[in-house]
Formats: structure tokens, sequence, C-alpha cells
């Protein structure tokens, strides 16, 4: 959805009278919205939360799925995604701590071997 310059006027106009804007996405919540904004976010939501925080969208997709349970994000023997639970997956409590470096995206069996991968 394209945003007018009118819109965003009046956006701005709404905002300069005390009234604001906020935005809501599954996993990081409601947030303030600037009236320039709108647009992005409506355009691609997660898009604009990816750019917001600095990862790509592939990257806040697996975010994600991993905060609805702290999966174990670590690779079975055959080859598929553990899933078994996180214990320390509370910690990873933001987009850009999500990558395969962060010990806490792993399950006890898994930290063990992401460490010794880092060492």
């Amino acid at each position: 959805m394209k945003v007018t310059t009118d819109q965003i006027d009046f956006l701005e106009s709404l905002i300069d009278q005390g009234i604001e804007l906020a935005a809501t996405h599954p996993t990081m919540g409601t947030f303030d919205i600037r009236a320039d904004e709108v647009g992005p976010f409506l355009a691609d939501p997660d898009l604009f939360i990816a750019t917001s925080f600095g990862v790509s969208k592939e990257t806040l997709r697996g975010y994600n799925e991993f905060w609805n349970g702290f999966q174990c994000i670590g690779t079975t023997q055959q080859g598929v995604q553990c899933k078994s639970y996180a214990p320390n997956g509370h910690y990873v409590d933001s987009p850009k701590l999500f990558h395969p470096a962060n010990t806490n995206c792993y399950c006890k069996i898994h930290q063990k071997q992401a460490r010794e991968k880092l060492h």
C-alpha cells in the first residue's frame, strides 16, 4: 500500500496532537512507529522489522520460529533440525542474537557441540 504525502501529513498532525502510532508484530510485540514508517510497514511488516533490527527476513523468520518454544537449531544425525528444548533460549531476546554461534540457541547436547566448534 502506497501512503501519500497527504496521508503522512495527516498522521503527523495526529502525532502533534498527542496521538501515538504503534504497530504490532507477533514476536516483537507492540512498538512505536513514525508517520513516514507506516507505508513501509504496511508494504512488508517482516522486512520492516528485520531492517529495524539489522537482520535479514530469513533470520527474522527463524527467530520467530525459535521464539515460539525455544527449539534447538542444531542438526540431528539424520540431518534434520533437532527442535529439542533450548534451556537458555530466553536469553535470545532479539533477532540479532539468533545465529549459529550463539550457544543459547541449542539444547544441552548441541550446545556442547556448538561450544566445541567455537574453540
